[in-house]
């Protein structure tokens, strides 16, 4: 992900220096959706993992009373 933001940073840059043409705007746009795409599936694992762990500890904390 650092990469992906350094990449942006940098594509940034150029275009604040007008030295960018419509071809880096293009390269932009797909570096955001990446971005994007990445944090969006990096919050569902987290969901799922903490779904799981969750699951786990209900289990344990239930035992039979005799």
């Amino acid at each position: 992900m650092q990469e992906y933001e350094e990449a942006l940073c940098d594509l940034k840059m150029v275009i604040i220096l007008g030295c960018a043409d419509e071809s880096t705007y293009i390269n932009k746009i797909n570096i955001m959706k990446e971005l994007k795409n990445l944090n969006n599936s990096t919050q569902r694992d987290l969901v799922v993992d903490m779904g799981a762990s969750s699951s786990v500890n209900d289990i344990k904390g239930k035992r039979k009373a005799y």
